[in-house]
Order: structure tokens, then C-alpha cells, then sequence
């Protein structure tokens, strides 16, 4: 049983030595024709990514890089629209800490002021507003299940007396 286990662990194992590194970024507020790419130094090596639109909005652009493992990745995040000419609105070396990691940005291109905020991670407005009506309803229903159990006992405990 044990050697099937290892025979199944290493088939589905990913090669050792690659890394993945997911690239997402949010534009809060869509411009249109607006294109998006990082440049990275990956084991000395100068990568461009195109970041695709995902969904085919301004929104979110997103792309995927698996390449050598490393431990840390300088990053240059560029934005060009029809307005301005390519700039650079992030820069700093990240930790990758696992073999498939992400990095998330929300992008503010207010005039003279265009720059890129890193995030935890990145998810529709509209997904997260879901997420927290969720907490609290749920978190109220389990107050009021709370409170009618120990009012049941407290009438319980007075009518035995």
C-alpha cells in the first residue's frame, strides 16, 4: 500500500525545480484599450508577460509563468493606454515562498498620479460584498440559535423549580 502510495505521489507530482507564479491585477476603473505587462528577472533572464484581459473586460488581467524555482522575483508592472505612453506603476523584488504563488495588484490611474498597489489578492468588488453578507447573516443566525437555545433552558430550569 505504502509503494502505491509513492508510485501515485511522484505520477502526479509536478517536475522538480519549477516554479509558478500567477500574475493578476484589477483596474477599479475600466479604461479602455488599456494594455498590461510585466517584466520579470527570472534566474538572470529578462521575461516579458502580456497580462490578458480576463472575461474580455478592462478589469481584471491576469497571466500564468512556470519557469525554474526561485526565491525571489524583481518585478516591473507597465501600463500603456491610448493617453500615455508606457509606465512603470510597480516595482519591487517579491518572495516566492511556494512552488505556485501569486501576486495581485489593484491599479489606480488617477492623472499624474498612475501607480500599482500590491494586494493579498485579487477579487471582484461585487464577489467580496457576497462574501461578507455571508459572515453576517450566518454569524446572526447562529446568534439567534444561540440565544432561543439558552432562553429554552432558562424556561426549562424555572419551570422544574
Amino acid at each position: 500500500m505504502m509503494v502505491l502510495g509513492m508510485v501515485a505521489s511522484l505520477a502526479l507530482a509536478e517536475p522538480a525545480g519549477n516554479q509558478t507564479v500567477q500574475l493578476d491585477v484589477m483596474v477599479p476603473n475600466p479604461v479602455p484599450n488599456i494594455q498590461v505587462w510585466a517584466e520579470m528577472r527570472w534566474l538572470g533572464q529578462t521575461q516579458r508577460v502580456d497580462l490578458t484581459a480576463v472575461d474580455d473586460s478592462d478589469a481584471h488581467f491576469s497571466a500564468t509563468v512556470t519557469d525554474r524555482a526561485i526565491r525571489v522575483l524583481p518585478i516591473e508592472l507597465y501600463v500603456q493606454t491610448d493617453n500615455i505612453l508606457p509606465m512603470v506603476v510597480y516595482t519591487a523584488t517579491e518572495s516566492v515562498a511556494h512552488p505556485s504563488d501569486s501576486f495581485s495588484w489593484v491599479l489606480d490611474l488617477s492623472k499624474d498620479n498612475e501607480h500599482a498597489l500590491r494586494i493579498a489578492h485579487t477579487e471582484p468588488p461585487e464577489h467580496i460584498g457576497r462574501s461578507d453578507q455571508l459572515r453576517v447573516v450566518a454569524a446572526i443566525g447562529w446568534a439567534i440559535f444561540v440565544l432561543n437555545y439558552v432562553g429554552w433552558l432558562w424556561i426549562r430550569s424555572r419551570k422544574s423549580t
